[in-house]
């Protein structure tokens, strides 16, 4: 089971998750930054995956569909609290706490 909540600040908008960010749950990630982003526009997008307990390769395409949608909006998007010990991908594992996702990805 996946929770997300949102918080909204001054320039920043964060995504805070709680609970698997798996094949079964990926998809509620990725719409809700669809729908957050149309409702409230931000120039930073941060998701907070301090309480997510695992991620499998569907919730990594996950947040890399978070990623291609902040950048087609111009909009910057950041990883907080990622945990080390929560079973991940490399793609995750190697940028540590406000990472900016783009550069993650264009370092492939």
């Amino acid at each position: 089971m996946l929770q997300l909540r949102l918080r909204i600040a001054p320039h920043r908008l964060t995504i805070t998750a709680h609970g698997s960010l798996t094949a079964a749950t990926a998809h509620l990630l990725s719409k809700t930054v669809v729908g957050a982003l149309r409702r409230y526009p931000t120039p930073v997008l941060a998701i907070d995956l301090s309480e997510v307990t695992s991620i499998d390769p569907i919730g990594e395409a996950a947040l890399r569909d978070c990623d291609y949608e902040a950048q087609r909006r111009g909009i910057l998007l950041t990883l907080l609290h990622a945990k080390r010990e929560a079973p991940r991908r490399s793609w995750v594992r190697a940028y540590p706490t406000g990472t900016i996702c783009r550069r993650a990805l264009q370092s492939r």
